[in-house]
């Protein structure tokens, strides 16, 4: 039984089967993770590889655009995800603009967050 994880939408709430649960520490059941409990269990899931987050991200951006999307805001954005636009976006002309939005889920570490943030905005372009 693999582990599987479908997050809403809205990224505010996920649905897990039991072999997810039994991952994620919970009770060894399929259930609905809401607020507090999604996000926690998103920071236990494993990070995809560097080509496989760049795959997905460029297979988005497509999409998005295909759509007719231009403009994009990601609400859970990472250090490693926000990195890898930025390899993108040197690889290829932008097709999009990104607004993003990083996490604090652990109020001790705010400080930390707004340092590395403050790096990160020394690397940031008209597009992102």
């Amino acid at each position: 039984d693999s582990p599987i994880f479908l997050s809403r939408w809205d990224g505010h709430a996920s649905l897990i089967n039991s072999a997810a649960a039994q991952y994620l520490g919970l009770s060894p059941q399929a259930q609905l993770l809401t607020e507090a409990k999604h996000f926690e269990a998103l920071q236990k899931l494993p990070q995809f590889s560097p080509s496989q987050l760049q795959h997905i991200l460029k297979i988005s951006l497509n999409f998005l655009n295909s759509q007719g999307f231009t403009h994009f805001r990601d609400m859970t954005s990472s250090e490693p995800e926000f990195k890898t636009w930025l390899q993108i976006f040197q690889q290829q002309r932008p097709t999009g603009f990104i607004q993003f939005y990083f996490q604090v889920s652990d109020l001790s570490q705010l400080q930390k967050r707004l340092i590395q943030l403050n790096d990160l905005k020394t690397q940031q372009t008209k597009y992102l």
